[in-house]
């Protein structure tokens, strides 16, 4: 199957079956997603898997992803001192003509409920020097010539 939108045009993963990609995922990451816990976005799925971790599959035009890079999860991974999820693996793959790249990124799973809103209910009670040191942790990669990052021009100067 084809999610064509080589025009331009969104595809929203809520409306359309993703089964084929399910399937390569537990193929090449080797690990079940449960299809019945399935998190369906406008072009993201997520869902736990049979080894209790969480994965992430997203479908980006291969314009977008040349443009905006595409290796969150392994320039993070780099990062210390910053609580985050275990990234225990990746796939990418084209989807044959329509023009599109698919991504499924294996992490620690979390099993509470999603935060449903980016504002903050309640104080987190971070220690005061947690702000520094988030700084510092997110500023490196941008400039460092490591490889997996997509610097920009200063960057890379």
């Amino acid at each position: 199957m084809t999610l064509a939108d080589t025009d331009g045009r969104p595809v929203g993963l809520r409306k359309e079956p993703v089964d084929h990609v399910l399937e390569l995922v537990e193929e090449r990451l080797g690990t079940a997603p449960d299809r019945g816990r399935l998190v369906c976005k406008r072009r993201t799925v997520g869902a736990p898997t049979d080894r209790s971790t969480w994965v992430r599959i997203e479908r980006r035009l291969w314009s977008r992803a040349r443009e905006q890079g595409w290796a969150g999860a392994e320039t993070a991974a780099v990062l210390t001192g910053v609580v985050m999820l275990r990234w225990t693996g990746s796939v990418a793959w084209p989807e044959p003509g329509d023009g599109a790249i698919w991504r499924a990124d294996e992490t620690s799973f979390l099993p509470g409920a999603p935060v449903g809103t980016a504002i903050l209910a309640a104080e987190p009670g971070l220690p005061d020097n947690w702000f520094v040191v988030h700084t510092a942790a997110v500023s490196g990669p941008k400039t460092s010539k490591c490889g997996i990052c997509r610097a920009g021009p200063a960057a890379r100067s």
